[in-house]
Parts: structure tokens; C-alpha cells; sequence
């Protein structure tokens, strides 16, 4: 019975560590395609507030589009 509980801790204990290692290759892609996602809707976003003039619309795009391009990455 021991062996059992020692044993279902050390595998409770380790699982976690497993799930939570990410490749430095997955975060590069995840860090690029994050980087795309910015420049591309960053552009259409811009190009809609020239038609608009205001100086407050970019600074509102860039905050956005960030968090969107993030929350789309994870």
C-alpha cells in the first residue's frame, strides 16, 4: 500500500513539470506567429483610423491588437 501512495506521488509530483516544459522551438513559433498577427491586423487597423483622424484610434489599436494577438497565441 506504501508503494502504491509513494508511487502515485511521484507521478502527481513529476506530471506537472512535464506539462508545463514548453520546447524553446514552440515559444520562438508562438513568440512569431504572435508577431505576424500584430503586424498584420496592426496595418488594416491603422489604415481605418488615417480615414478617421483621430489621434486617440492608434494609440487604442496598438493596446488591442496586442492583447488579441496574445490571447490568440495561448
Amino acid at each position: 500500500m506504501n508503494k502504491y501512495i509513494i508511487g502515485l506521488l511521484w507521478v502527481l509530483f513529476f506530471l506537472p513539470a512535464q506539462a508545463a516544459d514548453v520546447s524553446e522551438e514552440a515559444m520562438q513559433a508562438q513568440q512569431s506567429d504572435q508577431a505576424l498577427c500584430v503586424q498584420q491586423q496592426l496595418t488594416l487597423c491603422i489604415d481605418k483610423c488615417r480615414s478617421r483622424e483621430d489621434n486617440h484610434c492608434m494609440q487604442l489599436c496598438k493596446e488591442n491588437i496586442k492583447n488579441e494577438c496574445r490571447d490568440a497565441g495561448e
